[in-house]
């Protein structure tokens, strides 16, 4: 009798993707350490050398915890729940992460309480209700706004009665997995560890979650597709695990992310009919524009467009369909 450990054979890309980047970073580790191998000797060499390999490192971290964990949470991948804790905690230290500490964040916070006040994981509010600045967001949310708000929810028994505890322990396992490049070489350790977890937190996790529900609204029974934006260009869903439909992922969280495509299709009348915010092109470009339009009106039109397959037509109205100039 066969024993399938993963619960859906999909989920081999997530787990494949993970050991990817281990081996990755342990590459990275070794070139930096074995300069008669590499060739990387003097000074200048290693700054650039951990420029460049720790930026493509922190990419992949903040896809890794941000899309690919992120799915984990609500679909554990393994049949066995002692694989499905022990491998979810090695998940995201790379990304600067106790799992937990993740988990608590986007499903204890985001999910439960999308777009209210007590959602501190989305940008501040500012003047007329408008979000924050995407530059500040991104720069002050990891590690300092996420320690502040996770430490007050943990202190107060946010997310149950033994999750003090359970942080504690959590964070000390984690401590101790990701303490142990600055053992071997503190400047190794800061350029390629710390500064991949900064990229993965500061420029690929904090725009994407920017863009999701930028210009959004909380859930009502007259709009309930109105809490977050859906990007359907297929190159990028094809690569980012499908995180693109992500009106229909808040909307039914415990669909298979390789099902989003099907679940959209289904959903799309009602979410033509309900005017919800369809794009059609990915995070990239969302957080290009949702950047420039502080300073750019044309950027801001760009981002306020809708895809022209979901322009709402009242009926015996003609179709105006916007041009998106992309």
């Amino acid at each position: 009798m066969s024993i399938r450990v993963l619960k859906r054979p999909e989920d081999i890309h997530c787990v494949a993707f993970q050991l990817i980047l281990v081996v990755a970073y342990v590459s990275a580790f070794v070139l930096y350490l074995h300069p008669a191998f590499s060739g990387i000797d003097t000074s200048a060499e290693r700054v650039a050398y951990c420029l460049g390999a720790g930026l493509m490192l922190g990419w992949c971290s903040g896809i890794n915890v941000g899309v690919n964990f992120h799915n984990h949470v609500h679909r554990p991948v393994f049949n066995s729940p002692w694989l499905n804790r022990w491998f979810g905690r090695l998940w995201t230290v790379s990304g600067g992460w106790p799992a937990q500490y993740w988990e608590h964040a986007h499903v204890t916070v985001h999910h439960a309480e999308l777009l209210q006040e007590s959602d501190w994981t989305l940008p501040y509010r500012v003047k007329a209700g408008r979000w924050e600045n995407p530059y500040w967001y991104a720069l002050a949310s990891w590690p300092f706004r996420y320690a502040k708000h996770l430490s007050r929810d943990f202190s107060s028994g946010r997310g149950g009665p033994d999750i003090g505890r359970t942080a504690l322990k959590e964070l000390a396992f984690f401590l101790a997995i990701f303490a142990i490049p600055f053992l071997i070489d503190w400047r190794m350790a800061i350029g390629l560890w710390l500064y991949p977890a900064w990229v993965a937190n500061a420029m690929v996790m904090g725009p994407g979650m920017y863009a999701q529900h930028a210009d959004c609204e909380i859930e009502t029974a007259e709009h309930p597709y109105h809490h977050s934006n859906t990007f359907i260009q297929n190159a990028f869903n094809l690569t980012m695990f499908n995180i693109g439909y992500h009106i229909e992922h808040h909307a039914h969280p415990l669909v298979h992310w390789s099902v989003l495509p099907d679940l959209h299709e289904r959903l799309k009348p009602r979410l033509i009919e309900d005017e919800a915010h369809i794009l059609p092109f990915g995070y990239y470009r969302a957080g290009q524009l949702l950047c420039q339009r502080t300073f750019s009106q044309r950027a801001a039109e760009r981002w306020a467009v809708q895809h022209p397959d979901y322009v709402y037509r009242k009926r015996g109205s003609p179709q105006l369909v916007s041009s998106t100039g992309d």
